[in-house]
């Protein structure tokens, strides 16, 4: 499964996202086999899969060891709202903001990694865990 950080400069959202958690990348897509992505995002109104122009030097892309299969992805809460309180409360709350009908795209790209406490995932987190940096992620 591949995993797109968008670091490119984008509008307001973007860069508060990324001043808030200290980071170059306001927004993560999971890259789907046949060129479609899924991510939760704020200009789509939630969750979606869509076609994504990715532009060079806008992006950054990691492999990461985990599959979609057919299951997970019909799975996918397709539909469902962003989440702006599980959002601002990764980065500025000390309690769990997890809500299943709401979800936002680092959060929602953590779960189908496989990358534990998929709710305190920004960004920039979910790109250490990727990249192996990201120790002792427990409650």
């Amino acid at each position: 499964m591949k995993l797109a950080f968008y670091k490119g400069r984008g509008n307001w959202w973007d860069l508060i996202v990324r001043w808030a958690t200290w980071s170059k990348y306001s927004h993560v897509e999971v890259v789907i086999p046949g060129g479609m992505c899924i991510s939760s995002s704020p200009r789509d109104g939630g969750v979606r899969a869509k076609r994504i122009d990715f532009k060079p030097g806008h992006w950054d892309f990691i492999e990461v060891n985990a599959s979609l299969t057919p299951g997970a992805l019909a799975h996918v809460p397709y539909g469902a709202k962003y989440d702006w309180l599980g959002a601002f409360c990764t980065v500025l709350c000390p309690f769990r903001a997890e809500r299943r009908e709401r979800w936002f795209c680092s959060e929602l790209a953590a779960q189908l990694a496989g990358a534990p406490r998929p709710w305190r995932m920004t960004p920039q987190r979910l790109f250490d865990w990727a990249k192996g940096r990201l120790q002792d992620e427990t409650d």
